[in-house]
């Protein structure tokens, strides 16, 4: 059973969605952090660029550690720089 907190964070999760979604956002609401991970991979193109700006929340999730595979292209990724 939900603690009260998990249903006042829920209930406002979802309020927040849909006000995002009304402004024309893409916008989900994760329970846990594992759920959040699990929508954010599945949003992201295998073979993707990617950058992030000092994303707290995507580090906090492990989204970050998840995405430096090969299936990713960021900055930890490429062996050399070009121009």
């Amino acid at each position: 059973m939900p603690t009260p907190k998990e249903m006042y964070y829920a209930k406002r999760g979802q309020v927040l969605v849909k006000n995002l979604q009304s402004r024309h956002f893409e916008a989900y609401y994760c329970e846990n952090k594992e759920q959040a991970l699990e929508k954010a991979l599945e949003l992201i193109p295998k073979g993707a660029s990617i950058g992030w700006g000092g994303a707290m929340s995507a580090q906090q999730i492990g989204l970050l550690d998840a995405v430096h595979s090969p299936e990713y292209n960021t900055a930890r990724n490429f062996r050399s720089w070009s121009c």
